[in-house]
């Protein structure tokens, strides 16, 4: 099987490979990053797919006659994702227990986050927070920042802000700052980080992260695949991956943990090593080739 995507998440191509070694399959990873660019055919018998939502699926997908599992949510098409929604109770919930009382969050967000707002909204009000649901500024500059660290200065405070998307939270943090705003004094801060993703952990004042379980969502994407390979219809719904836990950061006031008490037990199907489970292929690759490499 084949990974194809436009940004590389190592944890997922981690679990896909891990798969793949454990039932005799290979996994081919040269696409798993700039398939934007991706021209030729893809020689494989079938295709993980990451491309972010807002991003149009490049035409040269619909063409190719092999089973596909996506790893965004693609709404007729058999997927493998992170499960966004809980993601967000999970920050709703982390405000709650520092104190706060009033969030903020955007309207919209990018990356298979689309729904992310409602549900940080639904999970707060449960929870009997006063939610203020800022408007979405023009994306991508640093007017746009600029633009939610003016809205966030206006609310009362303390206040906490739920930005999923890593690269947005970090501008967002970089504006309150330089607005002589303090984080978390005035404005708590938390987002989404993926396996390997060093935004969070890097922002001028550290943000506290939802971690996403970029492994199982690898693993299990390339079960359903391998299913679809043998010749199984594709699962009727999205199979959605909870998140593997938080890492608290100055952006919330704690020091930098994980807390264990979100995250799974040793994992089920630890990566196996080139000696328990080498490459080899269990049929001939399309187009010819040996059969063992």
């Amino acid at each position: 099987m084949a990974m194809i995507s436009t940004t590389f998440r190592p944890g997922i191509v981690d679990g896909a490979a891990a798969y793949c070694l454990q039932h005799g399959l290979r996994l081919d990873p040269r696409y798993a990053t700039g398939a934007n660019v991706l021209r030729g055919p893809v020689q494989a018998h079938g295709c993980l797919v990451h491309i972010p939502d807002p991003q149009p699926l490049p035409p040269w997908l619909g063409t190719i006659a092999k089973p596909v599992i996506h790893l965004t949510p693609r709404c007729g098409f058999p997927s493998v994702s992170t499960d966004y929604h809980r993601c967000a109770a999970m920050a709703a919930a982390e405000f709650a227990a520092l104190g706060i009382t009033v969030v903020a969050c955007r309207r919209t967000e990018p990356a298979g986050q689309s729904s992310c707002s409602d549900s940080f909204t639904a999970a707060a009000a449960e929870l009997g927070l006063t939610i203020h649901t800022l408007p979405s500024p023009a994306a991508g500059s640093a007017s746009a920042a600029s633009a939610m660290a003016a809205a966030l200065a206006a609310l009362p405070h303390p206040c906490g802000f739920y930005q999923p998307c890593a690269m947005r939270a970090y501008a967002v943090a970089e504006a309150l700052l330089s607005r002589g705003m303090r984080i978390p004094e005035n404005v708590a801060i938390i987002s989404t980080e993926n396996e390997g993703d060093p935004i969070c952990a890097l922002a001028p004042c550290p943000i506290t992260a939802i971690r996403t379980d970029d492994w199982t969502a690898g693993f299990e994407a390339a079960r359903a695949l391998h299913a679809q390979i043998d010749g199984q219809p594709p699962a009727a719904s999205p199979r959605l991956i909870k998140p593997s836990g938080i890492c608290r950061r100055a952006s919330t006031a704690r020091s930098e943990q994980t807390d264990p008490s979100h995250l799974p037990g040793p994992r089920s199907h630890p990566f196996p090593s080139r000696h328990q489970a080498p490459y080899r292929r269990t049929r001939p690759m399309p187009g010819g080739g040996p059969a063992h490499p």
